[in-house]
């Protein structure tokens, strides 16, 4: 059984849709970051960086708990510990890896930092650098995506489900800033459509959404 530290964001999404594709048993555990559960004394005390999601697997063969966090961590986790998205080889492993770590070092930033500043409390010349930015990688993306079905190739793997819950239709940014306001990404559209309809990924979005359930 694993234990999943989460919330209902894009993020913690990534973590349900995985462990549905796996086919591994989980239990959710929710931790409220709109009220500050993530900085409680207790949550800290196993995952110092105070973010979701975190995980805790009780089912290794070593009979020793392990506990990850940083959601992309968790994701390469995961796809080795089942055989539904092991990675297959050296080359897969490099394409994989880096689309993964693309996503969580530039997609998933840039679109947060979008986000933040064009409310009201933001900064507009942040606000407008930040948008050309998520341009930017989006074309990156669909340049990837116009010649190859999934992000690592033929083959659908984590790196896809790490971008695709930031940019599906329905996400919290996507809701705020949708594909309208934004050059058209024809490739990029037809790979979302393709990976929503996974009935995996419908579980584990399901999945998420039961942890801000009042």
């Amino acid at each position: 059984m694993i234990d999943v530290y989460s919330w209902d964001t894009p993020n913690g999404q990534k973590v349900t849709i995985c462990l549905e594709e796996c086919r591994l048993k989980y239990r959710l555990v929710p931790v409220n970051i709109r009220q500050g559960d993530q900085r409680d004394s207790s949550f800290l005390e196993r995952f110092p960086n105070g973010k979701i999601p975190a995980i805790v697997d009780h089912g290794c063969q070593s009979g020793r708990p392990v506990q990850l966090f940083e959601s992309g961590a968790i994701l390469h986790y995961l796809a080795n510990r089942s055989t539904a998205l092991a990675i297959k080889g050296p080359a897969e492993q490099a394409a994989i890896l880096s689309w993964l770590f693309w996503q969580v070092s530039a997609l998933g930033p840039a679109i947060g930092q979008w986000g933040r500043n064009a409310g009201p409390d933001g900064t507009a010349q942040v606000e407008v650098w930040f948008r050309q930015e998520v341009i930017r990688l989006m074309t990156v993306l669909d340049q990837r995506l116009a010649t190859n079905d999934y992000l690592a190739g033929s083959a659908y793997s984590i790196a896809d489900i790490a971008c695709f819950t930031w940019l599906r239709r329905e996400s919290i940014y996507m809701r705020r800033f949708p594909f309208d306001n934004l050059p058209d990404f024809p490739a990029t559209r037809i790979w979302l459509d393709r990976i929503a309809e996974r009935p995996a990924v419908r579980r584990g979005l399901a999945a998420s959404a039961t942890l801000t359930t009042d």
